[in-house]
């Protein structure tokens, strides 16, 4: 579900499940609400696994995400990006 709609990430949607991985590439923009659905799920649980824009790839998105001049660059990072992470989430899986 696409964030903001009914809360920040929608994270806490994934209550009750042992494993949640959350995939929120603007997070620096989302503050406090954010954290504390992680916390809420962590506190009933869930091993939680945040993939949150790092560095580069917040810059891709520049200043407006729907800006079409940053898909291009904004894909070239998360494909980057997820293939770095690639091992962390491996393992959650197990």
């Amino acid at each position: 579900m696409d964030g903001g709609v009914r809360s920040i990430a929608n994270s806490d949607l994934a209550g009750g499940h042992d494993v949640v991985v959350v995939l929120a590439p603007l997070t620096g923009t989302l503050g406090r609400p954010f954290a504390a659905e992680i916390d809420a799920l962590r506190a009933s649980g869930s091993v939680v696994e945040v993939v949150e824009g790092d560095a580069a790839a917040l810059a891709a998105f520049g200043a407006d995400p729907l800006d079409p001049a940053t898909r291009v660059p904004a894909l070239a990072e998360g494909r980057r990006q997820g293939a770095a992470c690639r091992t962390r989430l491996a393992e959650v899986w197990k």
